[in-house]
């Protein structure tokens, strides 16, 4: 995936790249010392760091500074925008449903995913072992406790 098609939120998600951006934070640094830097703490390779700083500076993070056959990284100036923006627009959609909250409704939930038109959250059924068929134990008996009203033991036997 192209770093200019990944959220602020998906670059930062990267240990990795986060912690180059801390680094950052104190002042440029030439890519084989941020490399050292990063080795100590994950174990990851120079090749590796390279292809996160070129992800930060496709990404508009950071900036490339050649010297010689030095290549020094910084910080950009609007680097913290990238990140309010979406930040921003999260306030806004929590200060949108603060209204939905403060009712504490769930009868609501089906309503108000109509009227923004977004889907409603279910919880799938939770699937066994890899490979097989959707098994709903509760149907069984198993997993009950005997002090449930309807226990048959727990295990389905009786």
């Amino acid at each position: 995936m192209p770093a200019r098609s990944l959220s602020p939120f998906q670059i930062l998600a990267e240990p990795v790249r986060l912690y180059l951006i801390e680094l950052l934070c104190w002042g440029p640094a030439s890519s084989g010392d941020l490399a050292l830097m990063v080795f100590d703490r994950f174990q990851v390779g120079w090749s590796a760091v390279s292809r996160h700083l070129g992800t930060l500076r496709a990404s508009g993070f950071v900036r490339l500074i050649r010297h010689d056959p030095q290549r020094w990284y910084a910080l950009r100036d609007d680097w913290l925008d990238l990140i309010d923006e979406p930040v921003g627009g999260l306030h806004r959609a929590w200060e949108e449903g603060d209204p939905y909250r403060a009712l504490g409704d769930m009868d609501l939930a089906d309503e108000t995913s109509k009227n923004w038109g977004l889907p409603l959250v279910s919880i799938p059924g939770r699937r066994g072992m890899r490979g097989r068929a959707r098994v709903n134990t509760a149907d069984r008996g198993i997993g009950r406790s005997e002090e449930s009203d309807d226990a048959d033991g727990g295990a389905g036997f009786d």
